[in-house]
């Protein structure tokens, strides 16, 4: 099996450096780098595109959807974490949302303790477990997943690390894998079952 997993384009809201939530939808740039990354896979067999629900990775995952001609499932497994509503939509340098991000850090170790609808690191572990448990068991050979930041982070350190990959562990792959839109993740499942990281963020496309 492969994998190719493809990051959302720019948003509106990373465009204007602000909290995003699940109806943010792409800008213009966004909608021309995913236009971008989906000539890419013009000679690239995809059997199918899994992707998030939320509006800026179905919009992206439908533009490259337009060249590969394949179906799209879209799963919850695959959203963006959530964070608190009361930062929704502010500046990433907002005080108010610096001090709730804070505080959230303080107990990033708690696995029962929530500021308020937010997930925290123990519940998006979880989701992405799900989803990769079950991306193990589909049949098909070549699958391309249109998902987030830290989705794609998280699910390598949980490749990486299995029952060990924690806050601390988070943190570290976090700031190594480095990111941008659109960019292009592969991985491989070898004859022995066993899973090969091939490329990290590959932006070629974006000049």
């Amino acid at each position: 099996m492969r994998v190719y997993f493809v990051r959302h384009g720019e948003s509106k809201f990373n465009a204007l450096q602000l909290r995003q939530h699940g109806r943010v939808e792409l800008s213009e740039y966004g909608a021309k780098q995913a236009a971008s990354v989906a000539n890419r896979f013009k000679k690239l067999p995809v059997d199918i595109i899994l992707s998030s629900d939320y509006t800026r990775t179905k919009q992206t995952a439908q533009i490259i959807q337009k060249i590969v001609r394949v179906p799209i499932e879209y799963t919850d497994l695959l959203r963006e974490i959530k964070r608190p509503m009361e930062i929704e939509g502010k500046r990433i340098d907002d005080p108010e949302a610096v001090r709730i991000m804070n505080l959230i850090k303080t107990h990033e170790y708690d696995p029962d303790w929530h500021h308020s609808d937010e997930e925290n690191f123990f519940d998006v572990r979880r989701r992405i477990v799900d989803f990769w448990n079950l991306l193990c068991l589909r049949k098909e050979e070549r699958i391309l997943v249109v998902t987030h930041t830290v989705v794609l982070r998280y699910l390598m350190g949980i490749l990486l690390f299995c029952e060990n990959f924690g806050p601390q562990e988070a943190h570290r792959v976090y700031h190594f894998f480095r990111m941008s839109n659109t960019g292009i993740t592969v991985i491989d499942r070898d004859g022995g079952g066993n899973w090969h990281l091939v490329t990290w963020n590959d932006h070629a496309h974006l000049g």
